[in-house]
């Protein structure tokens, strides 16, 4: 459907958009009322509901400030820019549909919207109907598409699963390819340009918006060194305020820089990024180069002789 008045109507083709015809005068400038901007960057600007993937969606609230700042930050490093044209293929109540419409707005791109049918039914037709060039798609999706029947795609990234080497193999012989890695708590933190399908389970560098550490998944406060696998944590300008009517919730994982971070150096105190630190709920391990590798979910661990086991694995072993 399509609002216009009778200066634009021709602008339409009628017979396939339902249009409403607004007269002149009640759009005219007589008619307008203006309306003083009080927002600030600190406000609220929606509330965000995670996948849903470790147990409930969670709503959590998204200020305007930290949600301008994160999407700058990864289309930047996901080479989103102006000239992108973005498949629109996440569920819009799924938190990564505010990357494909927010950012790509934000960035002056173009959002190629396909149908429901299109969705089901016709990827790949609606892709080159649209020529869309850039896209974020779960590694499962990416495995049920033929590359070869996307040429107008130069830009994937892959992200809210495991990933298989076979697919970045496959993906690498048409277009560029990138991994990226993040929680709606706290947006896109880690992204990686790959060359090649070695080590899919590394997420790459964090993005200049946010700062992140491993420490004991015991005791947050406790930093580890390169190479030691732990809880990731994260701080910066990205970070949600808090969880919609959960304040338990939000204590827990929410939590204050522990004072001695600050005395030991690993921070500055004057530094009002790391006045808060998100824990991811992910173990990983930080490389020398600086790039961390994603190792799995900290809910699934526990000690055996102080030696952290996977239950997964065990399970398996049957």
């Amino acid at each position: 459907m399509a609002v216009c008045d009778e200066n634009t109507k021709d602008l339409l083709e009628l017979d396939r958009v339902s249009a409403t015809i607004v007269p002149s005068p009640a759009v005219s400038p007589a008619n307008k009322r203006s309306f003083e901007d009080s927002c600030t960057s600190k406000d609220v600007a929606f509330v965000l509901f995670s996948s849903g993937s470790t147990g409930v969606p969670k709503g959590m609230l998204r200020e305007h400030g930290t949600a301008c700042t994160g999407s700058y930050a990864h289309a930047r490093a996901m080479h989103l820019d102006s000239t992108s044209r973005v498949l629109q293929f996440a569920n819009h109540v799924f938190d990564v549909a505010m990357l494909d419409f927010f950012t790509t707005l934000l960035m002056g791109g173009c959002v190629c919207i396909p149908s429901d049918l299109d969705r089901k039914n016709d990827v790949a037709g609606f892709v080159n109907r649209s020529q869309a060039n850039w896209a974020l798609l779960t590694p499962t999706v990416a495995e049920l598409l033929d590359p070869c029947t996307v040429p107008s795609f130069r830009f994937v990234t892959l992200g809210g699963e495991s990933i298989k080497p076979a697919t970045l193999e496959k993906w690498l012989k048409v277009c560029r390819v990138g991994i990226n890695y993040g929680s709606a708590e706290v947006d896109v933190t880690h992204v990686r340009d790959v060359f090649d399908a070695s080590n899919p389970s590394n997420v790459g560098l964090r993005l200049p918006s946010c700062l992140a550490y491993i420490v004991d998944s015991e005791n947050a406060a406790n930093v580890l060194p390169v190479g030691a696998v732990g809880e990731l944590v994260i701080a910066g300008s990205t970070m949600a305020r808090e969880y919609l009517n959960a304040p338990e919730k939000t204590a827990q994982v929410f939590i204050s820089t522990p004072q001695r971070w600050f005395t030991r150096g690993f921070v500055e105190e004057s530094s009002a990024l790391v006045s808060r630190l998100y824990r991811m709920g992910d173990l990983c391990r930080q490389r020398h180069d600086g790039s961390f590798d994603f190792v799995g979910r900290k809910d699934f661990q526990v000690k055996v002789n102080s030696k952290s086991t996977d239950v997964r694995l065990v399970e398996r072993c049957r």
